[in-house]
């Protein structure tokens, strides 16, 4: 009896993996789960190193413009802004390009699609001077599904574009590797403490 039941727990649990190992059930719970998967990422790095990281940022700069962020990572040197993109399809462009190729997974049929990468820069411009910080301190990060093919091309051309799956090693190079000064670290506490003032709900 105990053998039998095994058997067949065994059984079941072999027709398990082998159904959520399959390419569509793979890309449904990869889509449902992708921004949770980025924050689980996101805060690991930040813990390992110390890190300050603040989410879903909606940031005032006056009257008529917010801007968007769904991560802020502040780590010693640079000011990682970052948006999670999910494309179902394949994305071609060039970084000065004001509208980009978006062809569906089949390749059957293409769109023009807004260049997301204008738009990240923008917000990334607004955050620079309403901290006070040079351009070259934020660090724009575009986060895309590892299912997203992009040319190779493009990748080279526009460095925020980054697959989920090198998102831990892009931070971890560019922070650990640059040769660039500290950040004070009381100024540093002084800009989270003024973006969480700003920009994050305090009803989560």
């Amino acid at each position: 009896m105990l053998v039998g039941a095994l058997i067949v727990i065994a059984i079941f649990t072999i027709f398990a993996i082998v159904l959520l190992s399959s390419n569509p059930i793979k890309l449904f719970f990869g889509k449902k789960y992708y921004k949770r998967n980025i924050t689980k990422k996101l805060y690991s790095i930040a813990k390992s190193h110390d890190f300050y990281l603040l989410n879903r940022v909606s940031l005032p700069i006056d009257a008529k413009v917010v801007i968007h962020f769904d991560h802020i990572l502040f780590s010693n040197k640079y000011i990682y802004c970052i948006v999670d993109a999910y494309y179902d399809g394949h994305l071609n462009g060039k970084k000065e390009d004001l509208s980009w190729f978006y062809y569906s997974p089949d390749g059957k049929t293409v769109d023009h699609i807004n260049n997301p990468c204008r738009l990240q820069n923008t917000r990334v411009d607004y955050f620079a001077a309403f901290i006070g910080a040079s351009k070259e301190m934020v660090v724009p990060f575009l986060v895309v599904n590892d299912s997203c093919y992009i040319d190779s091309e493009t990748l080279n051309e526009e460095p925020m574009l980054v697959h989920y799956k090198d998102l831990k090693k892009r931070i971890e190079k560019l922070d650990f590797e640059s040769q660039v000064p500290l950040i004070n670290p009381f100024e540093l506490e002084k800009v989270v403490n003024k973006i969480y003032q700003k920009g994050v709900s305090k009803k989560d």
